[in-house]
Order: C-alpha cells, then structure tokens, then sequence
C-alpha cells in the first residue's frame, strides 16, 4: 500500500489509448469509413521500474516465509508448527506468479484472454492459500469439540462413569508402583554412593568369593 501510495504521488499514472485494430469499410452512401479498435489504459512513466520494485518486495516476503517456515520445522508444538502449511502457501503463490505474469505480459492486448487468466489466478491462489492455513486448524477444533463431547457423555452415564473411574484408579496405582520402585532404585544407589570405599570393597570381595 505505501509503495503504491508513493508511485501516484512521485509518477502518477494517466491514461493512455492504445491501437490494436484498424479496418477500412464502406457506408451506404459508399464513403470510406476507417474503425479503429483501441483500449484504454492506465500508466506512467516509470512504471516498468515500479513494478520490478513491487514484485522484488513479494519475493522477499516469499523469501521470508520460507525461512520461517524453515526456522519453526522442529516446534513440538502440532498447533504452533506451521511449517508445511507455510511452505505448501509460498509453493502455491511462487508457482501461480510464474505461471501467470509471463501469460499477461504475452497477452496484452487481448483481455478476453487477459482477464480471465489473471481474475482466476488470483482467486484459485488466494482460495488455496486460506484453505492451507485455516482447515487444518478447523478440523482440529471441531476433533477437539468432539472429544470433550464424548468425554461428558461418557461421565454422565453411570455406569460408563464407574468403569472410567476404576480404570483411572488402577492406572494411579501401577503409575504408583512404578514410582516406588524407582524411588527405592535411586535411594539404595545413593546409599551405595554414600558408603565408605573399604566398606565397598569389602562387599564387593565378599559377594565375589
């Protein structure tokens, strides 16, 4: 928006008419009659500069995601990594500008051909890129909803309540044993640690005759 707010303010644009078709044909009366086909558009005098500074600012925001995304690859974090999702958006977007921006300068002036190649680019990217970013992130909530849906359901039947509760009681108590047992590890370790070195030796000399 600034760069753009700065081209009409330093090369404001204006309107030109350019030829594309010129026919000779004959009245009723049998006079010469010469139709000429123009099209009016708008341009300036630097505006080839203006536009390679405007597409050399979105490749380095194209730069600039793949880095990112490069950067967040190793974030545990499922809601927080984005990194395939920004990398799918700036392939999309890379590969529709170069798709599409050699077909219009090719096409110039032919707008039934102009118009709907570039009106569809940017709808099909702009749809692929909101789809990318924001589905997954839909679908997850609503798995989420349905989980904690099932989960009171679950805790409001009775009987599905008790079999829960026991279920969790009984994964407390092996979790329980499991830390006791280490616990009792790491505390004879210490012991061992702690204990004189003849005193070992001595242990050590009799457990091994």
């Amino acid at each position: 928006m600034l760069t753009v707010a700065v081209w009409y303010l330093i090369d404001p644009m204006t309107q030109t008419n350019t030829i594309v078709d010129i026919k000779h044909t004959a009245n009723e009366q049998g006079q010469d009659i010469e139709v000429t086909t123009t099209i009016p558009s708008c341009t300036s005098k630097y505006a080839t500069l203006w536009l390679s500074f405007v597409y050399a600012t979105k490749g380095s925001l194209l730069i600039f995601g793949v880095f990112l995304a490069y950067e967040t690859r190793t974030i545990v974090i499922s809601s927080l990594n984005d990194s395939r999702q920004i990398a799918l958006c700036v392939y999309t977007v890379a590969m529709t500008f170069a798709l599409t921006i050699p077909i219009v300068y090719l096409t110039d002036y032919k707008l039934q051909y102009q118009v709907p190649i570039t009106e569809l680019s940017i709808v099909a990217a702009t749809t692929i890129v909101l789809s990318l970013v924001f589905v997954p992130k839909i679908m997850a909530f609503q798995q989420r909803i349905d989980t904690n849906t099932v989960t009171q359901r679950d805790y409001a039947d009775p009987s599905t309540s008790t079999t829960v509760i026991e279920s969790l009681k009984k994964d407390v108590n092996e979790r329980e044993k499991e830390l006791r047992r280490l616990m009792y590890i790491c505390r004879r370790h210490d012991n061992m640690n702690h204990r004189p070195l003849k005193t070992r030796v001595r242990e050590s000399e009799t457990t091994w005759f």
